[in-house]
């Protein structure tokens, strides 16, 4: 795609989020426009977007600390969570540990970071296990959820999450890994690519390491495809640089391999 046709094509699909909008409003619409990033618009789908600038983003009211909407999935037993605060550091690690303390994996993540520092992330979760409960059970659970997330905003920011050896599978197969660190398709951000097999805790274990290398998360793509998980991060350095050296890009290459070896 040439950057013609891709701002052509970002351009088509915003005409179809705002005539999907419960109240047209183009000036409000635009205003939200100038502050979003071509991924927004690109990795999520029309109804998906349409439904985040309806819930959060639309009215005079001004946009709160934070803000979360949890609902069933069309897919049995899979929750969609979308959380709307001020980004800051190790933000989506704090996330992804309540997650796991309330026994939810995350199957698929969108993380959008827009230009205002306010980030859009989405999550699809597995909670197969809520499945036998009734709906008071399912609504006291979403609740808990929701009040954990919240508490996560004001988690501190460096903090490793240590998560018990015993919760962790005993045995992990790892079947294929390829990682690659990349500096060149971005001007602003390094992208690091992940592909493994799927474990428990991995993806908190990479976002470990991500942290303890004072990287920056702006943009995140997480997939889960059976037995593998596709992970993407658009990172940059604390004070707004890419991963310069082949030194530093290699030692981060090498400590993910040892993170996600950490599972056996």
């Amino acid at each position: 795609f040439s950057q013609k046709k891709k701002s052509k094509k970002i351009s088509l699909i915003k005409k179809k989020v705002l005539s999907r909008l419960s109240k047209n409003s183009e000036k409000e619409f635009e205003e939200f426009s100038l502050v979003t990033k071509k991924d927004f618009w690109n990795l999520q789908s029309i109804d998906d977007i349409g439904s985040q600038i309806d819930y959060f983003f639309r009215g005079s009211d001004p946009l709160k600390p934070f803000d979360c909407k949890i609902e069933f999935s069309e897919t049995p037993g899979i929750l969609d969570v979308t959380i709307v605060t001020k980004d800051r550091q190790n933000l989506l690690l704090n996330f992804i540990e309540k997650f796991i303390v309330n026994k939810m994996e995350v199957l698929e993540a969108r993380v959008f970071t827009l230009e205002n520092n306010i980030v859009i992330d989405t999550f699809k979760l597995s909670a197969k296990s809520y499945l036998e409960f009734n709906d008071l059970d399912l609504k006291r659970k979403i609740k808990k959820l929701n009040e954990d997330l919240k508490k996560s905003s004001n988690q501190d920011k460096n903090k490793e999450i240590v998560i018990s050896e015993n919760n962790r599978k005993n045995q992990v197969l790892i079947k294929k890994t390829q990682i690659s660190i990349e500096t060149i398709p971005s001007k602003n951000y390094t992208i690091i690519n992940v592909l493994t097999n799927d474990r428990a805790f991995l993806l908190l274990d990479i976002l470990n390491v991500l942290l303890k290398n004072k990287l920056m998360i702006n943009m995140a793509k997480i997939s889960t495809l059976e037995d593998f998980v596709e992970d993407t991060f658009h990172v940059q350095k604390i004070f707004g640089s890419k991963i310069l050296s082949s030194d530093e890009s290699e030692r981060i290459e090498n400590q993910i391999k040892l993170s996600i070896l950490k599972g056996r």
